[in-house]
């Protein structure tokens, strides 16, 4: 019988080439007449334009058996042709590629449609299209296979969601860090309050006081204060930096080994590169970093384990930047790996998500991990994770090389407060800093006067200018915030003497000023004498020679 004499079956032209579009159109009626294709003169035809397709192709009867296939789809399934024509397709495949074909058939003959499997094959990624044919009884007997491989579109893809990944976390971060930087501002405040206080009756209080040591506790959980709040502003990327030429791998080794003497159950392996290149850091950030990673490769291990940590000097180009987000160039690469229990592939997206923690409630903030992707990406580098359940873990980090040879920049280091009386103007919108920081500072021996808001501050100073040596000067200020006070003050007197004072800064502005002629820099909360350090480091230093002095 003709197959073109069937009102429901679709015709297979021995004349024409058996490509996408022909086969879209021999089986768009799933009721094909198809009993005639035992006859050998047809599947004589039918191989002839499984031949001549570019993609895989094959027919399969509904036990499974290979009647018809060409190369392309031996290559699919990893087998010679010669392995598979006339063989069971489920006894030729592991069991579980087997498993899906299975299931593939059995739901294309029920529904009647074709139905898409995607699986690997000897070299890549493959996507059968199966269209069930049947005979004159409406019966799904045969299937016809189509396999495309799909490598390249599934690596685009991959592309693809590593981007989108990637922008979704800088924006979810960005969000945050908003939310952190306000949260940062307020906190900072009330801690300085409490700090300046603190101080203030410490100043006061001999070290045998029955109260000097309850206001050490305090002045302890002060700075426990401060430092979650420097994790909220290092994933948020507003923290202030100061980064300085570095190599890593002295940085490192200190580190490890700072973390062995408390961890001494842990072995550590050591893999440096001898001739690092150089990177630009701020090492009290970086050192969060890391020893937010001992730590948790520490935690990942519950009885005895090893740390590896290794450097190499890499370019980054390409395809590798696709889902990084940082600019093409040489980097540095460290990779520390632990031998520890792995991480939930579940799991695994979410670790650089603030305030996600697997541990128990009160073991941990979450932010550790959130914190050291801000700290590296505000570096201008990136970090990423690879996890096996069950063997364990590896982070690597790459931050961009840079030419310029390590130094050293010493801190001025002077044991007690330093007094002084020149005159300062104290400029800030919380009436409590003013009120706590004035009498710090006349507990030193200064002249004080004081502003709240940046406009106010631009009237006293031309009016006082002659008797103010030095302003301290808040960033953060409703109206004219500390930026364009600064500007118009330096119109005023180019060399008159500003410290900032703030607990955090918008786009790195605070970088921007010091790079104008700022003279100084103080992180809120801060102890009576690192404000006399700081102050007298200012005005005890000539105006074009003075240093930068985080606190």
């Amino acid at each position: 019988m003709n197959p073109q004499s069937q009102p429901h079956g679709a015709e297979l032209s021995p004349d024409s080439a058996l490509d996408s579009e022909s086969i879209q159109n021999m089986v768009s009626n799933k009721y094909a007449v198809w009993h005639d294709v035992c006859r050998q003169d047809v599947f004589s035809s039918v191989q002839e334009q499984i031949d001549a397709t570019d993609h895989g192709a094959s027919l399969i009867d509904a036990r499974g058996f290979i009647l018809q296939a060409n190369k392309s789809f031996s290559c699919a399934l990893a087998h010679d042709i010669s392995e598979i024509i006339g063989a069971n397709i489920f006894s030729v495949l592991p069991e579980d590629s087997a498993r899906l074909w299975r299931h593939g058939l059995t739901k294309a003959a029920e529904s009647g449609r074709s139905i898409r499997l995607e699986m690997s094959g000897n070299d890549g990624m493959y996507e059968h299209t199966v269209y069930p044919v049947g005979d004159a009884k409406r019966e799904h007997n045969r299937f016809f296979i189509v396999s495309r491989d799909i490598t390249e579109k599934k690596l685009i893809e991959k592309e693809r969601a590593d981007l989108q990944a990637h922008l979704l976390q800088s924006q979810k971060m960005e969000a945050i860090g908003t939310l952190a930087g306000g949260i940062a501002h307020d906190f900072n405040n009330i801690l300085m309050g409490i700090q300046g206080y603190v101080s203030l009756l410490l100043h006061d209080l001999k070290k045998n006081h029955h109260m000097y040591e309850k206001l050490k506790c305090i002045e302890a959980q002060i700075e426990s204060g401060a430092t979650l709040t420097k994790q909220l502003l290092g994933f948020a990327r507003v923290g202030p930096h100061e980064t300085r030429p570095t190599n890593l791998n002295a940085f490192l080794a200190e580190k490890a080994k700072m973390f062995h003497r408390a961890k001494k159950d842990v072995l550590l392996h050591f893999d440096l590169c001898p001739s690092l290149w150089t990177v630009r850091i701020d090492p009290h950030q970086i050192e969060q970093v890391f020893l937010n990673l001992f730590i948790n490769a520490w935690q990942a291990m519950p009885e005895e384990g090893e740390v590896h940590l290794e450097t190499r000097n890499i370019y980054l180009h390409g395809d590798e930047l696709n889902s990084m987000g940082i600019n093409p160039g040489p980097f540095v690469r460290i990779s520390l790996s632990d031998t520890g229990m792995g991480i939930d592939p579940m799991i695994l997206p979410r670790i650089f998500d603030p305030f996600f923690t697997t541990k128990k409630i009160g073991r941990g903030t979450g932010l550790g991990l959130a914190s050291a992707y801000g700290i590296i990406r505000s570096h201008g580098g990136h970090i990423r994770v690879n996890s096996i359940h069950g063997k364990g873990t590896t982070f690597f980090i790459y931050l961009p090389a840079v030419d310029s040879p390590p130094e050293e920049k010493m801190r001025r280091e002077t044991e007690g407060a330093l007094s002084g009386r020149e005159g300062i103007l104290i400029v800030d919108d919380e009436r409590q800093i003013i009120s706590v920081l004035k009498e710090m500072l006349e507990i030193l021996g200064y002249r004080i006067f004081a502003a709240g808001c940046g406009q106010e501050a631009i009237a006293v100073y031309k009016e006082k200018h002659d008797e103010i040596d030095l302003i301290i000067l808040d960033m953060i200020m409703p109206g004219m915030g500390g930026g364009k006070a600064f500007t118009l003050l330096k119109e005023i007197n180019p060399k008159v003497r500003i410290i900032l004072a703030t607990g955090y800064s918008v786009n790195n502005e605070i970088q921007k000023i010091m790079a104008r002629g700022c003279n100084g820099f103080l992180s809120k909360p801060f102890k009576l004498d690192e404000l006399s350090r700081e102050i007298r480091g200012v005005l005890d230093s000539p105006v074009a020679d003075q240093d930068l002095h985080i606190l």
